[in-house]
């Protein structure tokens, strides 16, 4: 296998950008070497990286005040997980206190 076959979809994007009359790279040459596509590849698949975690983080915040807001209303028992601490230093948000 080429090292220009090994980059999964670079050269996909590549026939999709001739089409388009986009085949320019940042220094304006032709087409890209296969060492600038990895380049390509790999901070792409960083910045994914890092975005995935970001929704992590996020899915949980969400699930974290979900629970807080069921337990506020007496659907789910009182089971304080931060809950008063984010209370008294940040926002009077979620009312739960620990028994």
């Amino acid at each position: 296998m080429t090292d220009e076959q090994s980059v999964t979809g670079m050269d996909r994007l590549d026939d999709h950008d001739q089409e388009l009359g986009h085949n320019r790279n940042s220094r304006g040459r032709g087409r890209l070497s296969p060492a600038e596509r990895r380049r390509a590849l790999v901070r792409k698949r960083r910045t994914y990286t890092f975005l995935m975690w970001v929704l992590a983080l996020l899915a949980l915040f969400f699930a974290w005040a979900a629970f807080g807001m069921m337990m506020r209303i007496g659907f789910l028992p009182v089971f304080d997980l931060g809950y008063s601490w984010f209370d008294s230093h940040i926002l009077y948000f979620f009312g739960v206190a620990a028994r």
